[in-house]
Protein backbone atom coordinates (compact mmCIF):
# COMPACT_ATOMS: atom_id res chain seq x y z
CA UNK A 1 0.00 0.00 0.00
CA UNK A 2 2.86 2.41 0.69
CA UNK A 3 6.62 2.69 0.89
CA UNK A 4 6.40 2.50 4.68
CA UNK A 5 4.59 -0.86 4.31
CA UNK A 6 7.41 -2.05 2.09
CA UNK A 7 10.05 -1.26 4.74
CA UNK A 8 8.42 -3.68 7.19
CA UNK A 9 9.30 -6.55 4.84
CA UNK A 10 13.07 -5.92 4.99
CA UNK A 11 14.89 -7.90 7.65
CA UNK A 12 16.83 -5.80 10.16
CA UNK A 13 15.01 -2.59 9.23
CA UNK A 14 13.09 -0.88 12.04
CA UNK A 15 10.34 1.56 11.08
CA UNK A 16 9.61 4.07 13.82
CA UNK A 17 6.22 5.78 13.49
CA UNK A 18 5.20 8.91 15.36
CA UNK A 19 1.57 9.51 14.55
CA UNK A 20 -0.25 8.31 11.46
CA UNK A 21 1.59 6.63 8.59
CA UNK A 22 3.73 9.20 6.81
CA UNK A 23 4.17 11.59 9.74
CA UNK A 24 7.68 11.82 11.21
CA UNK A 25 8.53 8.23 10.24
CA UNK A 26 12.14 7.16 10.63
CA UNK A 27 14.11 4.18 9.32
CA UNK A 28 16.89 2.42 11.17
CA UNK A 29 18.94 -0.65 10.30
CA UNK A 30 20.38 -3.04 12.87
CA UNK A 31 20.44 -0.46 15.66
CA UNK A 32 22.14 2.25 13.60
CA UNK A 33 21.06 5.88 13.73
CA UNK A 34 18.93 7.82 11.28
CA UNK A 35 20.15 8.55 7.75
CA UNK A 36 22.51 5.56 7.50
CA UNK A 37 20.67 4.19 4.47
CA UNK A 38 21.57 5.05 0.89
CA UNK A 39 18.61 5.45 -1.47
CA UNK A 40 19.16 5.03 -5.21
CA UNK A 41 16.72 5.89 -7.98
CA UNK A 42 17.36 3.75 -11.06
CA UNK A 43 20.88 3.02 -9.82
CA UNK A 44 21.98 6.60 -9.09
CA UNK A 45 22.16 8.08 -5.60
CA UNK A 46 19.32 10.39 -4.58
CA UNK A 47 20.12 13.51 -2.54
CA UNK A 48 16.58 14.60 -1.77
CA UNK A 49 16.59 16.08 1.71
CA UNK A 50 14.44 14.47 4.36
CA UNK A 51 11.83 16.37 6.34
CA UNK A 52 13.71 16.58 9.62
CA UNK A 53 13.22 12.99 10.86
CA UNK A 54 11.11 11.67 7.96
CA UNK A 55 12.95 9.01 5.93
CA UNK A 56 9.84 8.11 3.90
CA UNK A 57 9.62 11.49 2.19
CA UNK A 58 10.37 10.16 -1.30
CA UNK A 59 9.64 12.24 -4.43
CA UNK A 60 7.71 9.32 -5.95
CA UNK A 61 4.88 7.02 -4.91
CA UNK A 62 5.00 3.25 -4.42
CA UNK A 63 2.84 2.95 -7.56
CA UNK A 64 5.65 4.55 -9.59
CA UNK A 65 8.00 1.73 -8.56
CA UNK A 66 8.53 -1.45 -10.59
CA UNK A 67 10.70 -3.23 -7.99
CA UNK A 68 13.27 -2.54 -5.29
CA UNK A 69 16.76 -3.99 -4.96
CA UNK A 70 18.01 -4.28 -1.37
CA UNK A 71 21.67 -4.79 -0.50
CA UNK A 72 22.14 -5.52 3.21
CA UNK A 73 25.90 -4.92 2.99
CA UNK A 74 27.44 -1.56 4.01
CA UNK A 75 28.77 0.15 0.86
CA UNK A 76 30.89 3.05 2.09
CA UNK A 77 33.67 2.04 -0.28
CA UNK A 78 31.47 3.14 -3.21
CA UNK A 79 28.99 5.71 -1.93
CA UNK A 80 31.08 7.43 0.72
CA UNK A 81 29.26 9.17 3.57
CA UNK A 82 26.16 7.71 5.28
CA UNK A 83 26.46 4.35 3.48
CA UNK A 84 27.17 2.35 6.63
CA UNK A 85 23.75 0.67 6.67
CA UNK A 86 22.04 -0.77 3.60
CA UNK A 87 21.49 0.32 0.01
CA UNK A 88 17.99 0.46 -1.49
CA UNK A 89 17.65 0.90 -5.24
CA UNK A 90 14.17 1.96 -6.42
CA UNK A 91 13.64 0.99 -10.06
CA UNK A 92 10.84 3.13 -11.48
CA UNK A 93 8.41 1.75 -14.05
CA UNK A 94 9.73 1.86 -17.59
CA UNK A 95 7.25 1.94 -20.47
CA UNK A 96 7.70 1.45 -24.22
CA UNK A 97 4.04 1.65 -25.30
CA UNK A 98 0.84 3.48 -24.38
CA UNK A 99 -0.26 2.69 -20.82
CA UNK A 100 -2.38 4.16 -18.08
CA UNK A 101 -2.96 3.14 -14.48
CA UNK A 102 -5.32 4.30 -11.75
CA UNK A 103 -5.21 3.43 -8.06
CA UNK A 104 -7.76 4.65 -5.52
CA UNK A 105 -7.74 3.88 -1.80
CA UNK A 106 -9.99 4.76 1.10
CA UNK A 107 -10.07 3.62 4.70
CA UNK A 108 -9.96 4.32 8.39
CA UNK A 109 -8.67 7.59 9.83
CA UNK A 110 -10.17 9.46 6.84
CA UNK A 111 -7.55 7.87 4.63
CA UNK A 112 -7.75 8.74 0.93
CA UNK A 113 -5.26 8.15 -1.83
CA UNK A 114 -5.37 8.53 -5.60
CA UNK A 115 -2.59 7.74 -8.03
CA UNK A 116 -2.78 8.02 -11.80
CA UNK A 117 -0.12 7.71 -14.43
CA UNK A 118 -0.02 7.57 -18.21
CA UNK A 119 2.70 6.94 -20.78
CA UNK A 120 2.58 8.36 -24.29
CA UNK A 121 5.13 7.06 -26.82
CA UNK A 122 6.18 9.53 -29.53
CA UNK A 123 8.53 8.04 -32.06
CA UNK A 124 11.42 6.45 -30.17
CA UNK A 125 10.73 8.46 -27.01
CA UNK A 126 8.35 7.90 -24.08
CA UNK A 127 6.65 10.56 -21.99
CA UNK A 128 5.32 9.47 -18.59
CA UNK A 129 3.41 11.65 -16.17
CA UNK A 130 2.08 10.57 -12.79
CA UNK A 131 0.23 12.25 -9.94
CA UNK A 132 -0.45 10.99 -6.46
CA UNK A 133 -2.37 12.56 -3.62
CA UNK A 134 -2.49 11.06 -0.14
CA UNK A 135 -4.14 12.18 3.08
CA UNK A 136 -5.38 10.87 6.40
CA UNK A 137 -6.91 12.55 9.41
CA UNK A 138 -4.70 10.74 11.91
CA UNK A 139 -5.88 8.61 14.79
CA UNK A 140 -4.91 11.16 17.47
CA UNK A 141 -4.94 14.93 17.35
CA UNK A 142 -2.22 16.55 15.25
CA UNK A 143 -1.01 13.41 13.47
CA UNK A 144 -2.73 14.19 10.16
CA UNK A 145 -0.91 14.02 6.81
CA UNK A 146 -1.53 15.61 3.40
CA UNK A 147 0.84 15.13 0.48
CA UNK A 148 0.89 15.39 -3.30
CA UNK A 149 3.49 14.37 -5.88
CA UNK A 150 3.72 15.20 -9.60
CA UNK A 151 6.31 13.41 -11.70
CA UNK A 152 7.19 13.79 -15.38
CA UNK A 153 9.68 11.43 -17.04
CA UNK A 154 11.13 11.46 -20.53
CA UNK A 155 13.15 8.58 -21.98
CA UNK A 156 14.82 7.99 -25.32
CA UNK A 157 16.69 4.82 -26.24
CA UNK A 158 18.71 3.49 -29.13
CA UNK A 159 21.06 0.53 -29.48
CA UNK A 160 23.96 2.09 -27.56
CA UNK A 161 22.63 4.98 -25.49
CA UNK A 162 19.77 6.03 -23.23
CA UNK A 163 18.57 9.45 -22.13
CA UNK A 164 16.26 9.98 -19.13
CA UNK A 165 14.98 13.30 -17.85
CA UNK A 166 12.85 13.66 -14.73
CA UNK A 167 11.09 16.71 -13.35
CA UNK A 168 8.75 16.78 -10.40
CA UNK A 169 7.17 18.59 -7.47
CA UNK A 170 6.40 17.27 -4.03
CA UNK A 171 4.49 18.89 -1.18
CA UNK A 172 3.81 17.51 2.27
CA UNK A 173 2.13 18.83 5.39
CA UNK A 174 1.69 17.01 8.67
CA UNK A 175 1.21 17.60 12.33
CA UNK A 176 4.09 17.15 14.74
CA UNK A 177 3.78 15.12 17.92
CA UNK A 178 6.19 16.38 20.55
CA UNK A 179 7.20 15.57 24.13
CA UNK A 180 7.02 19.29 24.85
CA UNK A 181 4.24 20.56 27.09
CA UNK A 182 3.34 23.43 24.76
CA UNK A 183 -0.40 23.89 24.31
CA UNK A 184 -0.29 24.81 20.61
CA UNK A 185 0.63 21.82 18.48
CA UNK A 186 3.17 22.46 15.71
CA UNK A 187 2.95 21.50 12.03
CA UNK A 188 5.56 20.97 9.33
CA UNK A 189 5.25 21.85 5.66
CA UNK A 190 7.54 20.78 2.88
CA UNK A 191 7.72 21.81 -0.77
CA UNK A 192 10.23 20.46 -3.25
CA UNK A 193 11.14 21.05 -6.88
CA UNK A 194 13.59 18.65 -8.47
CA UNK A 195 15.15 17.84 -11.82
CA UNK A 196 17.62 15.21 -12.89
CA UNK A 197 19.16 14.16 -16.19
CA UNK A 198 20.64 10.70 -16.76
CA UNK A 199 22.61 9.75 -19.85
CA UNK A 200 24.00 6.26 -20.50
CA UNK A 201 26.32 5.00 -23.23
CA UNK A 202 27.54 1.51 -24.08
CA UNK A 203 30.89 1.03 -25.82
CA UNK A 204 31.54 -2.70 -26.12
CA UNK A 205 32.61 -3.89 -22.65
CA UNK A 206 32.39 -0.36 -21.22
CA UNK A 207 29.23 1.25 -19.76
CA UNK A 208 29.21 4.97 -18.89
CA UNK A 209 26.60 6.89 -16.91
CA UNK A 210 26.19 10.62 -16.36
CA UNK A 211 23.80 12.17 -13.85
CA UNK A 212 22.99 15.83 -13.16
CA UNK A 213 20.60 16.69 -10.32
CA UNK A 214 19.03 19.81 -8.80
CA UNK A 215 16.75 19.81 -5.75
CA UNK A 216 15.26 22.78 -3.97
CA UNK A 217 13.55 21.96 -0.69
CA UNK A 218 11.57 24.52 1.30
CA UNK A 219 10.52 23.76 4.87
CA UNK A 220 8.35 25.56 7.38
CA UNK A 221 7.69 24.81 11.04
CA UNK A 222 4.72 26.56 12.61
CA UNK A 223 3.56 26.84 16.23
CA UNK A 224 0.54 29.07 16.66
CA UNK A 225 1.34 32.39 14.95
CA UNK A 226 5.08 31.72 14.87
CA UNK A 227 6.53 30.22 11.67
CA UNK A 228 10.13 29.28 10.93
CA UNK A 229 11.22 28.74 7.29
CA UNK A 230 14.42 27.41 5.79
CA UNK A 231 15.58 26.21 2.37
CA UNK A 232 18.09 23.58 1.29
CA UNK A 233 19.26 23.48 -2.35
CA UNK A 234 21.43 20.67 -3.70
CA UNK A 235 23.06 20.83 -7.15
CA UNK A 236 25.50 18.19 -8.37
CA UNK A 237 26.98 16.04 -11.10
CA UNK A 238 27.89 12.33 -11.06
CA UNK A 239 29.81 10.22 -13.57
CA UNK A 240 30.23 6.45 -13.34
CA UNK A 241 31.85 3.83 -15.51
CA UNK A 242 31.85 0.03 -15.57
CA UNK A 243 34.21 -2.21 -17.49
CA UNK A 244 33.35 -5.91 -17.67
CA UNK A 245 35.14 -9.02 -18.84
CA UNK A 246 34.53 -12.73 -18.33
CA UNK A 247 36.09 -12.83 -14.86
CA UNK A 248 36.38 -9.20 -13.76
CA UNK A 249 34.16 -6.15 -13.26
CA UNK A 250 35.64 -2.70 -12.57
CA UNK A 251 33.57 0.27 -11.35
CA UNK A 252 34.85 3.82 -11.04
CA UNK A 253 33.44 7.30 -10.84
CA UNK A 254 33.28 10.69 -9.21
CA UNK A 255 30.68 13.19 -8.07
CA UNK A 256 30.72 16.85 -7.12
CA UNK A 257 27.89 18.83 -5.51
CA UNK A 258 27.07 21.99 -3.63
CA UNK A 259 24.52 22.27 -0.84
CA UNK A 260 23.23 25.74 0.12
CA UNK A 261 21.27 26.20 3.35
CA UNK A 262 19.29 29.41 3.93
CA UNK A 263 17.68 30.61 7.19
CA UNK A 264 18.53 27.52 9.20
CA UNK A 265 21.25 29.43 11.04
CA UNK A 266 22.20 33.10 11.41
CA UNK A 267 24.09 33.12 8.12
CA UNK A 268 23.92 31.32 4.78
CA UNK A 269 25.73 27.98 4.81
CA UNK A 270 27.43 26.46 1.79
CA UNK A 271 28.71 22.89 1.88
CA UNK A 272 30.64 21.52 -1.09
CA UNK A 273 31.45 17.84 -1.48
CA UNK A 274 33.49 15.68 -3.86
CA UNK A 275 33.54 11.89 -3.98
CA UNK A 276 35.85 9.52 -5.88
CA UNK A 277 35.53 5.72 -5.88
CA UNK A 278 37.03 2.62 -7.45
CA UNK A 279 35.74 -0.95 -7.05
CA UNK A 280 36.91 -4.27 -8.45
CA UNK A 281 35.20 -7.68 -8.53
CA UNK A 282 37.12 -10.81 -9.60
CA UNK A 283 35.92 -14.37 -10.16
CA UNK A 284 38.43 -17.18 -9.66
CA UNK A 285 36.55 -20.46 -9.95
CA UNK A 286 34.63 -21.00 -6.73
CA UNK A 287 36.04 -17.79 -5.20
CA UNK A 288 34.64 -14.31 -5.77
CA UNK A 289 36.67 -11.41 -4.43
CA UNK A 290 35.77 -7.73 -4.42
CA UNK A 291 37.24 -4.63 -2.84
CA UNK A 292 36.81 -0.91 -3.16
CA UNK A 293 38.02 2.49 -2.02
CA UNK A 294 36.16 5.79 -1.69
CA UNK A 295 37.64 9.22 -1.03
CA UNK A 296 35.29 12.03 -0.04
CA UNK A 297 35.92 15.71 0.57
CA UNK A 298 33.23 17.58 2.51
CA UNK A 299 33.56 21.26 3.34
CA UNK A 300 34.17 21.73 7.03
CA UNK A 301 35.22 18.11 7.54
CA UNK A 302 38.07 17.71 5.06
CA UNK A 303 38.89 14.37 3.47
CA UNK A 304 37.43 11.06 4.63
CA UNK A 305 38.31 7.62 3.26
CA UNK A 306 36.40 4.35 3.13
CA UNK A 307 37.55 0.85 2.34
CA UNK A 308 35.63 -2.37 1.90
CA UNK A 309 36.33 -5.99 0.99
CA UNK A 310 34.14 -9.06 0.38
CA UNK A 311 35.00 -12.73 -0.13
CA UNK A 312 32.52 -15.35 -1.29
CA UNK A 313 33.49 -19.02 -1.65
CA UNK A 314 31.29 -21.86 -2.96
CA UNK A 315 31.85 -24.92 -0.77
CA UNK A 316 29.40 -26.94 -2.85
CA UNK A 317 27.05 -26.19 -5.75
CA UNK A 318 24.37 -24.92 -3.36
CA UNK A 319 26.41 -23.87 -0.28
CA UNK A 320 28.55 -20.74 0.00
CA UNK A 321 30.33 -18.83 2.77
CA UNK A 322 31.18 -15.13 2.72
CA UNK A 323 33.10 -12.49 4.64
CA UNK A 324 32.57 -8.71 4.48
CA UNK A 325 34.39 -5.75 5.98
CA UNK A 326 33.47 -2.08 5.60
CA UNK A 327 35.06 1.03 7.07
CA UNK A 328 32.74 4.00 6.67
CA UNK A 329 31.51 7.22 8.24
CA UNK A 330 28.54 9.55 8.57
CA UNK A 331 28.74 13.32 8.39
CA UNK A 332 26.35 15.56 10.32
CA UNK A 333 23.43 16.83 8.27
CA UNK A 334 22.68 20.54 8.01
CA UNK A 335 19.73 20.07 10.36
CA UNK A 336 21.85 18.25 12.95
CA UNK A 337 24.37 21.09 12.84
CA UNK A 338 22.30 24.25 12.60
CA UNK A 339 18.70 23.61 13.75
CA UNK A 340 17.51 26.08 16.39
CA UNK A 341 13.73 26.05 16.50
CA UNK A 342 10.92 24.03 18.01
CA UNK A 343 12.23 21.18 20.18
CA UNK A 344 15.44 20.76 18.14
CA UNK A 345 18.78 22.33 18.91
CA UNK A 346 21.56 21.57 16.44
CA UNK A 347 25.20 21.38 17.41
CA UNK A 348 27.80 23.07 15.21
CA UNK A 349 30.54 21.23 17.11
CA UNK A 350 29.40 17.79 15.96
CA UNK A 351 32.18 15.69 14.45
CA UNK A 352 31.78 12.95 11.86
CA UNK A 353 31.18 9.44 13.14
CA UNK A 354 33.27 6.48 12.01
CA UNK A 355 31.77 3.02 11.54
CA UNK A 356 33.58 -0.29 11.13
CA UNK A 357 31.47 -3.31 10.20
CA UNK A 358 32.32 -7.00 9.91
CA UNK A 359 29.99 -9.75 8.73
CA UNK A 360 30.39 -13.51 8.25
CA UNK A 361 27.68 -15.45 6.44
CA UNK A 362 26.53 -18.82 5.15
CA UNK A 363 24.18 -19.29 2.22
CA UNK A 364 22.24 -22.36 1.03
CA UNK A 365 20.21 -22.29 -2.16
CA UNK A 366 18.37 -25.16 -3.83
CA UNK A 367 14.91 -25.93 -5.22
CA UNK A 368 13.31 -26.08 -1.75
CA UNK A 369 15.31 -23.70 0.43
CA UNK A 370 17.00 -20.32 0.01
CA UNK A 371 18.74 -19.68 3.33
CA UNK A 372 21.09 -16.92 4.49
CA UNK A 373 22.69 -16.81 7.94
CA UNK A 374 24.89 -13.87 8.91
CA UNK A 375 26.77 -12.83 12.06
CA UNK A 376 27.65 -9.15 12.24
CA UNK A 377 29.57 -6.74 14.45
CA UNK A 378 29.60 -2.95 14.18
CA UNK A 379 31.67 -0.46 16.14
CA UNK A 380 30.83 3.26 15.89
CA UNK A 381 32.87 6.10 17.33
CA UNK A 382 31.27 9.54 17.87
CA UNK A 383 27.83 8.31 16.83
CA UNK A 384 25.52 11.22 15.95
CA UNK A 385 22.26 11.22 17.89
CA UNK A 386 19.81 13.42 19.82
CA UNK A 387 19.53 13.71 23.61
CA UNK A 388 16.41 15.05 25.37
CA UNK A 389 16.55 17.63 28.14
CA UNK A 390 13.53 17.31 30.42
CA UNK A 391 14.17 20.68 32.06
CA UNK A 392 14.48 22.64 28.80
CA UNK A 393 12.18 20.29 26.81
CA UNK A 394 14.24 20.06 23.64
CA UNK A 395 16.37 17.56 21.73
CA UNK A 396 20.06 18.50 21.36
CA UNK A 397 22.47 17.05 18.79
CA UNK A 398 25.27 15.06 20.44
CA UNK A 399 28.13 12.69 19.67
CA UNK A 400 28.10 9.39 21.59
CA UNK A 401 31.73 8.32 22.15
CA UNK A 402 31.18 4.65 21.29
CA UNK A 403 28.35 2.35 20.22
CA UNK A 404 28.81 -1.39 19.66
CA UNK A 405 26.36 -3.78 18.00
CA UNK A 406 26.58 -7.58 17.93
CA UNK A 407 23.96 -9.72 16.30
CA UNK A 408 22.86 -12.26 13.76
CA UNK A 409 20.21 -12.51 11.08
CA UNK A 410 18.55 -15.58 9.55
CA UNK A 411 16.52 -15.25 6.35
CA UNK A 412 14.81 -18.12 4.55
CA UNK A 413 12.53 -18.63 1.57
CA UNK A 414 10.92 -22.07 1.72
CA UNK A 415 9.25 -23.56 -1.35
CA UNK A 416 6.53 -25.85 0.01
CA UNK A 417 4.47 -26.58 -3.10
CA UNK A 418 5.46 -30.25 -2.92
CA UNK A 419 4.53 -30.59 0.77
CA UNK A 420 1.25 -32.45 1.48
CA UNK A 421 -1.67 -30.60 3.07
CA UNK A 422 0.02 -27.18 2.89
CA UNK A 423 1.12 -27.33 -0.76
CA UNK A 424 -1.50 -24.72 -1.69
CA UNK A 425 0.93 -22.15 -0.20
CA UNK A 426 3.66 -21.77 -2.80
CA UNK A 427 6.32 -20.10 -0.61
CA UNK A 428 6.89 -18.97 2.97
CA UNK A 429 9.36 -16.21 3.81
CA UNK A 430 10.95 -16.14 7.27
CA UNK A 431 13.34 -13.64 8.81
CA UNK A 432 14.79 -13.29 12.31
CA UNK A 433 17.22 -10.60 13.54
CA UNK A 434 18.83 -10.38 16.98
CA UNK A 435 20.72 -7.30 18.21
CA UNK A 436 22.85 -6.78 21.31
CA UNK A 437 23.65 -3.06 21.52
CA UNK A 438 25.80 -1.24 24.08
CA UNK A 439 26.70 2.45 24.34
CA UNK A 440 28.11 5.01 26.73
CA UNK A 441 25.92 6.20 29.59
CA UNK A 442 22.92 8.33 28.63
CA UNK A 443 19.48 8.15 27.01
CA UNK A 444 19.36 8.90 23.27
CA UNK A 445 16.63 9.17 20.66
CA UNK A 446 17.86 6.34 18.41
CA UNK A 447 20.70 4.50 20.12
CA UNK A 448 18.65 3.80 23.27
CA UNK A 449 15.60 2.63 21.31
CA UNK A 450 16.15 -0.48 19.19
CA UNK A 451 14.63 -3.90 18.53
CA UNK A 452 16.42 -6.66 20.43
CA UNK A 453 14.43 -9.37 18.62
CA UNK A 454 12.69 -8.99 15.27
CA UNK A 455 10.83 -11.80 13.52
CA UNK A 456 8.70 -11.68 10.39
CA UNK A 457 6.96 -14.19 8.14
CA UNK A 458 4.87 -13.76 5.00
CA UNK A 459 2.99 -16.10 2.68
CA UNK A 460 0.10 -16.04 0.24
CA UNK A 461 -2.30 -18.53 -1.34
CA UNK A 462 -5.11 -18.69 -3.89
CA UNK A 463 -8.71 -18.94 -2.69
CA UNK A 464 -11.41 -19.32 -5.38
CA UNK A 465 -12.62 -17.50 -8.49
CA UNK A 466 -9.19 -15.91 -8.87
CA UNK A 467 -9.10 -14.51 -5.33
CA UNK A 468 -5.84 -14.61 -3.38
CA UNK A 469 -4.86 -13.68 0.16
CA UNK A 470 -1.53 -12.61 1.65
CA UNK A 471 -0.47 -12.60 5.29
CA UNK A 472 2.38 -10.77 6.99
CA UNK A 473 3.15 -11.61 10.64
CA UNK A 474 5.87 -10.02 12.71
CA UNK A 475 7.06 -9.99 16.30
CA UNK A 476 9.02 -7.04 17.65
CA UNK A 477 10.74 -6.94 21.03
CA UNK A 478 12.07 -3.41 21.73
CA UNK A 479 14.66 -2.85 24.40
CA UNK A 480 12.51 -0.19 26.11
CA UNK A 481 8.98 -1.54 25.59
CA UNK A 482 7.00 -4.76 25.79
CA UNK A 483 7.15 -7.16 22.84
CA UNK A 484 4.21 -7.29 20.41
CA UNK A 485 2.80 -9.49 17.68
CA UNK A 486 1.48 -7.61 14.63
CA UNK A 487 -0.50 -9.19 11.79
CA UNK A 488 -1.51 -7.73 8.41
CA UNK A 489 -3.56 -9.31 5.65
CA UNK A 490 -4.56 -8.38 2.09
CA UNK A 491 -7.27 -9.94 -0.10
CA UNK A 492 -6.82 -9.47 -3.83
CA UNK A 493 -9.68 -9.79 -6.36
CA UNK A 494 -8.67 -9.38 -10.05
CA UNK A 495 -11.44 -8.87 -12.62
CA UNK A 496 -10.45 -8.06 -16.22
CA UNK A 497 -8.30 -4.93 -16.02
CA UNK A 498 -9.45 -4.13 -12.50
CA UNK A 499 -7.88 -5.26 -9.26
CA UNK A 500 -9.69 -4.86 -5.95
CA UNK A 501 -7.76 -4.90 -2.68
CA UNK A 502 -8.96 -5.07 0.90
CA UNK A 503 -6.27 -4.81 3.57
CA UNK A 504 -6.24 -4.88 7.35
CA UNK A 505 -3.11 -3.66 9.10
CA UNK A 506 -2.60 -4.67 12.74
CA UNK A 507 -5.61 -6.96 12.53
CA UNK A 508 -5.56 -7.68 16.30
CA UNK A 509 -5.61 -3.93 17.11
CA UNK A 510 -2.47 -4.15 19.25
CA UNK A 511 -1.63 -0.92 21.08
CA UNK A 512 2.07 -0.09 21.25
CA UNK A 513 4.69 2.65 20.96
CA UNK A 514 7.73 2.86 18.71
CA UNK A 515 8.97 5.82 20.74
CA UNK A 516 8.07 6.94 24.26
CA UNK A 517 5.00 9.17 24.27
CA UNK A 518 3.97 8.52 20.65
CA UNK A 519 1.26 5.88 20.13
CA UNK A 520 1.42 3.92 16.89
CA UNK A 521 -1.87 3.46 15.05
CA UNK A 522 -4.09 0.50 15.87
CA UNK A 523 -6.17 -1.52 13.41
CA UNK A 524 -6.25 0.17 9.99
CA UNK A 525 -8.57 -1.11 7.24
CA UNK A 526 -8.19 0.07 3.65
CA UNK A 527 -10.07 -0.58 0.44
CA UNK A 528 -8.38 -0.11 -2.90
CA UNK A 529 -9.37 -0.26 -6.56
CA UNK A 530 -6.77 -0.44 -9.32
CA UNK A 531 -7.18 -0.17 -13.08
CA UNK A 532 -4.51 -0.68 -15.72
CA UNK A 533 -4.49 -0.52 -19.48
Amino acid sequence: NSISDLMNHIGGVQSIHRGAAGAQSTLRFRGGGSNHIVFLINGMRSFHSNVIFDNFNFPFDIDDVEYVEVDLSPSSHKYGFSATGIVMNFILKDYDSFATHLNFQSGDYSHNKIHIDANLPIGESNHTISYSGNSNGGYVYNSDVTSSKLLYRYSLKDDNSTANLTFGTHSDEHGVLSLSSISEFPTEKYNSLFFDSRLSWKFGIMDLNSHTHWNENEYSYAVGNSTRNFTITDLGYDFEGERSSVDNVYNFGFSAAREIILDLSESEQQRDRVNLFYNCLKNRGDLTYSNGLSANYFEGFGWNYSFGVELNYNLYDDVAVNYQYDSGYKLPSAFEQYADFGPWKGNSNLVSETVKSTQIGLGVKNDILNLDISFFYTSTNNAIDWQYSKTSEYWAGVNIPQVKVNGHQISAEVNIESFPLIGFISQVDLDYTFIDLSHNAGEYRYTSNYLTHQFSSSFNYDLFFGLSQSWFIRNEAPDQFASRWLTDTVINVPVWRFNTLFSIENIMDVRYQDELGFDASGRWMKFGLQFQY
